[in-house]
C-alpha cells in the first residue's frame, strides 16, 4: 500500500493550498465498486478532530456516488471545522459526489475531472419486480418519468398519459419519484446556501434545475468548462496542484487496483493447486497399492489357485488434493489526512464449490464446479 506516498502528496497539497487537506475516496474498481455511505460520517470525526478548526479546509474527493442522504451530514461535519470549504477533484465526483461538491465555496477541478447530474434513481417496495430476478425490484429513473410526461404533454395527451403510467407503475412508486426529486432539489439548494458568499436565489434555482432535470442523462459528464458555465464556483488549479492531484490519482489506481477488474475466477486459477497429502504405506506393503483391511492387495496373477476371492469393502480411500482456497483482503476506499488513515477493507476467501447435478426432464445433469466468493467482513478499519 502506498500510504506514505499518499501522505506525502496530501502534505504537499496542504502547503500549496495553505490549508489542511482531508481525502475521501470510494474506489470504482470493476465488480468491486464502493459508494458514498452514511458509515463514513462517523469516521470523518476522528480525522477532523485531528486537523482541528481552520479558516479554510480542503476536501480531496474521488467517488462515483452513492447515498444521497450521506452528502448533507458529511458537508456539515466539514464546515463545522472551517469558514471556507474547498473541494479538489483529481478525476471523478459523480452523483452524490457532485452533491457534496455543491457545498464547497471553491471547486478546484483538474483538466481531467468530471461532475455529473444529481437526478436520483428510485427503488422501494412499490416498484415492479424484475421478471428476470423476482427477488429484485426494477429501479425508476426520475428523468425517465419526467421525459415521458413531457413527451405526452407535447402531444396533448398529458392526462391520459399519466393515467396509463399509473396503471403500469404503482401510484405510491410514482409519488416516491416526485418526493425524491423534491428532496434532491432541496438538498442541492441547502448545500449552496452554506457558502461563505452564497449565490442568489435565482442563480441557485438555475444551477439546481440544470443538475436535476435539464441534462436528460445521468451518464452525462460535466467537465470544468461546462461546470463553470453552469454556475459552479470552479477554479483551475495551479500547475503544481494539478500535478499533485494527478500523482495522488495514480497512487489510487495502484493501491486500489482500479485498472484491473475484480475477477474471483481468475484469482482462483492463478493460485497454486494444492498437493494431495502423502499416503504412508504400512511396513511390508507394496508402495502405491491400495490397502485391504490393513493388507496389500495382491498383484494380478499372484493369487494361488483356489484362494478365496478378494473382498473390496476394506479398501482405504485414495488421498485427494484439498480444494483451492484463496484468502482475500482488498482495500476499497480511504478517509485520510497527512497523519491519519482509515481504509475500507473487504476480507474473505475465494474457493471452489461443487454444485450437485440436478434431475431434469432430459436426464441427470452433471455436477458443476463453481467459484464462490465468501465475504467475512466489509468495513472501515483504522490504519493509523
Amino acid at each position: 500500500m502506498g500510504l506514505q506516498e499518499r501522505s506525502s502528496i496530501i502534505d504537499q497539497l496542504a502547503t500549496e493550498l495553505k490549508a489542511p487537506v482531508l481525502a475521501y475516496v470510494t474506489g470504482d474498481r470493476t465488480n468491486l465498486q464502493t459508494q458514498v455511505a452514511s458509515d463514513a460520517v462517523v469516521r470523518f470525526i476522528r480525522h477532523l478532530r485531528h486537523l482541528g478548526d481552520a479558516e479554510q479546509l480542503v476536501l480531496l474527493l474521488y467517488t462515483r456516488g452513492g447515498e444521497v442522504n450521506a452528502a448533507w451530514p458529511l458537508v456539515n461535519a466539514l464546515r463545522a471545522h472551517c469558514k471556507r470549504l474547498l473541494v479538489v477533484l483529481p478525476m471523478v465526483a459523480h452523483s452524490a459526489g457532485t452533491l457534496i461538491t455543491l457545498g464547497a465555496d471553491e471547486v478546484h477541478m483538474s483538466r481531467y475531472a468530471t461532475l455529473s447530474p444529481i437526478d436520483p434513481t428510485v427503488t422501494n417496495q412499490y416498484n415492479s419486480t424484475d421478471p428476470l430476478n423476482p427477488a429484485q425490484r426494477l429501479p425508476i429513473a426520475v428523468e425517465d418519468v419526467l421525459a415521458y410526461l413531457e413527451l405526452a404533454k407535447a402531444h396533448d395527451g398529458h392526462a391520459d398519459a399519466f393515467r396509463r403510467l399509473s396503471e403500469q407503475i404503482h401510484p405510491l412508486a410514482l409519488g416516491n419519484v416526485q418526493r425524491s426529486i423534491n428532496q434532491i432539489k432541496g438538498l442541492a439548494a441547502r448545500m449552496l446556501s452554506l457558502h461563505e458568499d452564497p449565490p442568489s436565489v435565482e442563480d441557485t434555482a438555475t444551477l439546481v434545475s440544470r443538475l436535476t432535470t435539464e441534462l436528460y442523462s445521468h451518464s452525462h459528464l460535466i467537465g470544468r468548462v461546462e461546470a463553470k458555465s453552469m454556475g459552479f464556483p470552479v477554479v483551475e488549479p495551479a500547475p503544481q496542484v494539478e500535478e499533485l492531484l494527478f500523482q495522488y490519482w495514480t497512487l489510487l489506481v495502484q493501491d486500489l487496483q482500479l485498472d484491473e477488474a475484480f475477477d474471483p475466477a481468475a484469482l482462483l486459477r492463478a493460485a497454486p493447486t494444492p498437493v494431495a497429502p502423502q499416503v504412508v504405506q504400512p511396513p511390508g506393503t507394496t508402495p502405491g497399492l491400495p490397502q485391504l483391511q490393513g493388507l496389500p492387495v495382491p498383484l494380478p496373477g499372484s493369487v494361488p489357485p483356489g484362494a478365496p476371492g478378494i473382498q473390496l469393502q476394506g479398501l482405504q480411500p485414495t488421498a485427494m488434493p484439498s480444494p483451492k482456497v484463496v484468502p482475500v483482503r482488498l482495500e476499497r476506499g480511504y478517509i485520510e489526512t497527512r497523519d491519519t488513515c482509515d481504509a475500507f477493507v473487504v476480507s474473505g476467501e475465494i474457493r471452489e464449490q461443487t454444485v450437485p447435478g440436478q434431475q431434469t426432464p432430459f436426464g441427470l445433469q452433471p455436477a458443476q464446479n463453481m467459484v464462490a466468493f465468501e465475504i467475512h467482513s466489509d468495513r472501515w478499519v483504522t490504519v493509523r
